[in-house]
């Protein structure tokens, strides 16, 4: 399966945290967003399009992405990462995690009652 569908613009993100952080959500889409069927549409996600605002909140770590929608709608929202094999989870993401076990999630839903109007083909979730 390729992950082809998060843009990285900013070069701080090493290629093995980039994989898995696509991977991962992506195979969370549905659960993680709100989104029925999440990968059976056109989504991107954008990281670097604005300043991620990295920061650091207890055992996670959160960044501001770019949601796009298959119409081109753009929403700002938040991701996490977690991970008990490094003690500096801030810096988790410029290194080779590939033997590292790290989680990286969506923070919150995606807002839907801002993108319907956008996205005939999406029903609201039940």
């Amino acid at each position: 399966m390729t992950y082809d569908w998060t843009i990285f613009l900013n070069d701080e993100f090493h290629p093995t945290f980039q994989k898995e952080l696509s991977r991962q959500l992506l195979e969370k889409g549905s659960t993680g967003t709100g989104i029925k069927e999440f990968e059976k549409y056109n989504f991107q996600l954008i990281v670097g399009i604005s300043d991620p605002e990295i920061k650091q909140i207890g055992n996670k770590v959160f960044a501001k992405v770019d949601f796009i929608t298959p119409g081109s709608f753009q929403i700002p929202i938040e991701i996490y990462w977690t991970s008990k094999d490094s003690k500096n989870l801030l810096e988790i993401h410029k290194s080779d995690i590939s033997k590292l076990n790290i989680e990286i999630n969506w923070n919150e839903k995606i807002p839907l009652e801002n993108i319907l109007p956008f996205m005939d083909e999406l029903e609201e979730p039940e």
